[in-house]
């Protein structure tokens, strides 16, 4: 699992957390991936990617699902 620039992360119990997305360190890379980390085991299970790569975004989880809504991609400031 890598650590990426304004990721979202979201808590799920005491123990997960869910983090995905983010802008890598040069700015070169926006990520669309998306883990659960437990921090008893120290373990990342990588869940399916998100849709679109974002950072900058927020992220819930809502009855059981997760959703990650907003943020920013590369492309010109009102895309």
């Amino acid at each position: 699992m890598r650590i990426w620039n304004y990721s979202s992360i979201v808590h799920l119990s005491n123990k997960e957390v869910m983090v995905s997305g983010g802008l890598s360190g040069n700015a070169s890379e926006i990520s669309n991936e998306a883990y659960i980390f437990d921090s008893e085991t120290s373990k990342a299970i990588k869940l399916p990617n998100l849709s679109c790569a974002r950072y900058t975004h927020m992220s819930i989880f809502h009855k059981g699902k997760l959703y990650a809504i907003g943020g920013r991609e590369y492309g010109e400031d009102d895309d």
